[in-house]
């Protein structure tokens, strides 16, 4: 019962908890746009699926369309990562998860008390 009424307490105040940690608001913050490296993740992703669509010179045009954007994918993925492991920062769900955790604490530290 405790954790069925914990869950509709998270579900209903989660981004108002989230919002509140100081670690969260600073990972989310990362994801803006604001260095030329946050544009190159954009831009080379897309040199290099242009430079596949004239690499592979196949008969096949809707090939060619999917092995670049197979490119454009696997590059923006990799930039991501890359981009992830520079930062030095958790993920965000395992900060959501450790917010939720000190949450139900106190939930149940306020059942308690009750």
């Amino acid at each position: 019962m405790k954790d069925d009424a914990f869950e509709l307490y998270w579900q209903s105040h989660r981004r108002e908890l989230l919002s509140k940690n100081k670690e969260y608001r600073e990972i989310e913050e990362s994801y803006k746009m604001r260095t030329g490296f946050d544009w190159l993740l954009w831009a080379v992703p897309l040199v290099c699926g242009i430079l596949a669509f004239k690499l592979v010179a196949g008969a096949n045009e809707i090939l060619n369309w999917l092995i670049s954007a197979a490119v454009v994918i696997v590059t923006f993925l990799l930039c991501v990562w890359i981009k992830a492991t520079l930062s030095g920062h958790r993920s965000l769900s395992e900060v959501e998860e450790d917010v939720k955790k000190q949450a139900y604490e106190e939930f149940k530290h306020r059942l308690n008390q009750s």
